[in-house]
């Protein structure tokens, strides 16, 4: 997978070891984009409290086909 995390921070901010950490959790796993992105969004999201997010996350071309799943949060203001 190819991710792009795109967010506005409302107070906090996400480390990029702890980042790289968390993502490695998910090597081995066997998961759908779509539920990978929404996860990603979750727990991302839950973390840091973010006035916006976006996951943005394509899967390499299997079988011919190139997998593209965005899922954006807006939190309150």
């Amino acid at each position: 997978y190819e991710l792009k995390l795109c967010y506005r921070p409302k107070g906090y901010l996400i480390e990029s070891k702890a980042l790289k950490l968390y993502l490695w959790g998910f090597r081995d796993e066997g998961i759908f984009a779509e539920d990978l992105a929404a996860t990603l969004l979750e727990d991302l999201a839950g973390a840091c409290d973010p006035t916006e997010m976006t996951v943005d996350l394509t899967q390499q071309v299997r079988g011919g086909l190139k997998i593209r799943t965005v899922v954006r949060h807006r939190g309150e203001h």
